[in-house]
């Protein structure tokens, strides 16, 4: 698809938006958050310059049709403190950064600030309506079935079929396609179909066990990681079911195992037509490639240890100190906007300051569900907090929180943790979902 088309379709999504909004009698809160994650494909088209559809519609219910709602939730001040101190920070090394500040740095600012909003209403509309988590992890299912679907497609038509502003230059190499689906890059696909795998694994008090489709579908995940050579996504799903199993009782883990075991003989029948295996031969010389990148980054932060160079300046720091950081693409150099390392860029760009505040937004809810687990045996816990090491482990080599969807998605599970732990300190009981998530 070319750019025209994507900016019809980004046109016809915020036209959509804005006329449901004035019509609807609903809950326009919810209605708003519904409408994000079932258009979450679109969400990441430019609307308007570099502001993307996503940040377009936060910035739109904002000003017109927002209503805060009162709710008690009693760990709110902290994760604000949190956020407020990371935003002091990026203001502080964007002012002090030795390049001025342009349109690129304040459209990420925004970004920063509309998915604080989004985060903030989804708690809130959570607190507020309880059965909404379970709706939540609805639509995310839904996205994830689209993204199948989407992937289907792109095999019969090809990666020209796209939703995204850019084709990134590791979906065509060498050793074959790796498809991303409507995301932009096959790298940053892993970690989404990674991470949503485990919540394909929750479902509400009414339905407590896992059906034979929940079960094919966590296939089609590993399977869709298998496919897109996603080596940092599959060892994040490692991981994360590796996690899982800590808090699991004996039967799940022996079924875990024997599924193991089947799945290594299947992988073993189409060894050599699945993207994952294919790269074998690449590993060591992209592991070299990228320790010399995360050398200088290293270098960069210690230079800039406590504030960083300035949100978004990577791209334009590198391109005058490190000019070998870049690739070919169309016949023309294109220079690295990140250090091949989610947290590097975040290290380099907001400073020590700047990354300890963005790493604690998640430690801290991750680390009290762990605690809240051993007093209340919730599971529901467990796999939120798999869902995002998922996602944390394939961060490493990847600054997936670049593709707005992605981001989205990550923004959406860590709210969804933080709810759950309120829910949980405030209510006396607790789903019989969390007694049998995970059989015994």
């Amino acid at each position: 698809m070319g750019l025209t088309i994507l900016k019809i379709l980004a046109i016809i999504d915020v036209m959509l938006f804005i006329i449901i909004m004035f019509f609807t009698k609903q809950d326009k809160n919810k209605l708003f958050i519904q409408f994000v994650l079932l258009t979450f494909p679109l969400m990441s088209i430019n609307f308007y310059g570099e502001l993307s559809c996503f940040d377009t519609l936060c910035i739109l219910f904002l000003i017109f049709f927002y209503k805060r709602k009162i709710n008690n939730h009693s760990d709110g001040i902290v994760y604000l403190l949190f956020f407020i101190l990371f935003a002091f920070s990026v203001f502080v090394g964007l002012l002090s950064a030795s390049f001025p500040i342009d349109s690129s740095n304040l459209y990420l600012v925004v970004s920063f600030f509309t998915v604080f909003f989004y985060s903030k209403m989804l708690i809130d509309e959570c607190l507020h309506f309880p059965d909404y988590f379970y709706s939540v992890l609805k639509y995310l299912k839904t996205i994830l079935l689209f993204s199948f679907v989407f992937l289907l497609f792109q095999f019969i038509i090809g990666t020209q079929l796209s939703l995204s502003n850019y084709q990134n230059p590791n979906i065509v190499s060498s050793e074959g396609i790796r498809y991303p689906s409507f995301l932009s890059d096959p790298q940053v696909y892993s970690q989404f179909l990674g991470s949503l795998s485990f919540l394909c694994m929750i479902h509400n008090a009414k339905n407590e066990t896992l059906r034979n489709y929940d079960y094919l579908i966590i296939i089609l995940c590993l399977i869709g990681i298998l496919i897109t050579g996603g080596r940092a996504g599959l060892f994040g799903l490692f991981i994360g079911f590796s996690f899982v199993l800590l808090f699991s009782k004996w039967r799940f883990r022996l079924n875990f195992v024997l599924f193991s075991i089947l799945l290594y003989f299947i992988t073993t029948l189409f060894l050599n037509d699945m993207m994952i295996f294919k790269r074998g031969t690449e590993l060591n010389e992209a592991y070299l490639f990228r320790y010399t990148i995360w050398v200088d980054a290293i270098q960069i932060f210690l230079k800039y240890p406590f504030f960083g160079i300035g949100l978004g300046n990577y791209v334009k720091y590198v391109s005058l100190h490190n000019p070998d950081q870049s690739w070919l693409r169309n016949n023309e150099y294109i220079t690295f906007d990140h250090p091949e390392s989610g947290y590097l860029k975040i290290l380099t760009e907001t400073g020590f300051i700047g990354f300890v505040s963005f790493a604690f937004l998640f430690l801290i809810p991750m680390l009290r569900g762990i605690k809240q687990f051993f007093t209340r045996k919730d599971r529901v816990l467990v796999l939120l907090i798999a869902s995002l090491i998922c996602w944390m482990v394939g961060f490493y080599s990847t600054f997936s929180l670049g593709e707005t969807r992605l981001k989205i998605m990550v923004v959406t599970i860590l709210s969804l943790l933080i709810f759950r732990l309120n829910y949980l300190k405030s209510s006396p009981l607790i789903d019989s979902i969390s007694k049998k998530l995970i059989h015994d």
